[in-house]
């Protein structure tokens, strides 16, 4: 087997598997939260932290809370 073949096989397993499917429908409900909240995200906070940083390390904290679960052995 070449490797074009070995690649078309993964690829196959990929689609079959529909691991992408749930990968996005893990981000959907990732973001589902900040989209809801927008009007709290983009307010000044009293830290002194602008909307943007606020809504970037909310996006992080919320994938941590999903993948760090799934990382422990």
């Amino acid at each position: 087997m070449n490797f074009l073949s070995l690649i078309s096989i993964e690829f196959t397993k990929i689609r079959r598997s529909k691991i992408l499917l749930i990968l996005a429908i893990a981000v959907v409900i990732l973001w589902l939260p900040s989209i809801f909240n927008a009007n709290v995200n983009f307010r000044m906070q009293a830290e002194g932290i602008s909307p943007e940083n606020n809504f970037l390390i909310q996006g992080f904290m919320g994938m941590v809370w999903f993948i760090f679960p799934a990382s422990r052995l």
